[in-house]
């Protein structure tokens, strides 16, 4: 008799290792918010995830307020996400980060899906919270106002729009679907 236990790995049954990274969040300061989320990145990577998901305007804060109308805020925010695309390239996952971002001179709160320094695709939120304490309506355009289907940023042509699914290649019939806080709902 042996003590010997065999176990097959999670992908040989067709599972897919989500984690849910939530950083240490410094309101509007992206540069110290992309430090975080790529040591996150990392650990995931390490951590054999395959695909990790980080919360809503991550990379801002979600409580910038009237700091969203700030040119500065949003080219420092782009300028995270590229950081953070090239710190990760070695990173075999891919991760969804929230950001703000202005497409046609319209801001939108959006998650960017991306792997391995490459951005797959950028979903806007639809539904924006706009009852107490939550202002969304005042910073955001809504997901049906989004002018357009592709978006180049980063010398990438990039998807955009809340229709976009991720295949992934290596499970069959695996899709990947991102919907923002009340687009969920």
């Amino acid at each position: 008799m042996s003590n010997t236990v065999e176990f097959r790995g999670f992908k040989d049954y067709g599972f897919f290792r989500v984690a849910n990274a939530v950083p240490v969040v410094h309101v509007a300061n992206p540069n110290k918010n992309a430090d975080e989320i790529i040591e996150l990145i990392g650990d995931a990577w390490v951590g054999d995830v395959q695909l990790v998901v980080f919360p809503e305007l991550c990379i801002t804060g979600y409580t910038c307020e009237d700091l969203f109308q700030r040119e500065t805020l949003l080219e420092a925010a782009k300028e995270a996400l590229n950081h953070i695309l090239d710190k990760t390239r070695q990173c075999d996952l891919i991760s969804i980060v929230g950001m703000p971002l202005v497409v046609e001179n319209k801001l939108f709160n959006v998650a960017v899906v991306f792997k391995k320094g490459t951005i797959l695709a950028i979903i806007p939120k639809t539904h924006l919270a706009n009852s107490v304490e939550f202002h969304e309506e005042r910073w955001f355009k809504s997901a049906t106002e989004l002018p357009v289907k592709e978006l180049c940023i980063f010398g990438q042509t990039v998807p955009i729009g809340t229709d976009v699914m991720i295949n992934v290649i290596n499970i069959p019939g695996c899709r990947i679907g991102v919907e923002i806080c009340e687009d969920g709902w």
